[in-house]
């Protein structure tokens, strides 16, 4: 059986925080958080080339390479890389 604890759980909540300031709904899109291995990626995209391009610029904040994986060097470096993605990020979206 797999575990999900506090910290997977406060990395998907701020994944989530950061879609809806670039406006985009978690739904919309998948995110993966491997445990194992510390990566962070985006497999799947959302539809619509107004999404996808605020999906494009939430995954280029976070510093996401060419294939939507971000992999830093520890749990700190990953919630630092997000927590700065959301300071820089849209406060509010007009939809």
């Amino acid at each position: 059986m797999s575990k999900i604890g506090h910290f997977e759980v406060a990395v998907m909540m701020k994944v989530n925080e950061l879609a809806q300031r670039h406006g985009l709904e978690s739904w919309e899109f998948d995110a993966e958080y491997d445990t194992e291995t510390g990566e962070l990626s985006f497999p799947s995209a959302p539809g619509g080339a107004d999404r996808y391009d605020r999906f494009c610029k939430m995954k280029e904040a976070l510093g996401c390479d060419e294939k939507g994986k971000l992999l830093l060097d520890s749990d700190a470096a990953l919630l630092d890389a997000l927590n700065e993605a959301l300071r820089t990020a849209p406060r509010t979206w007009a939809r």
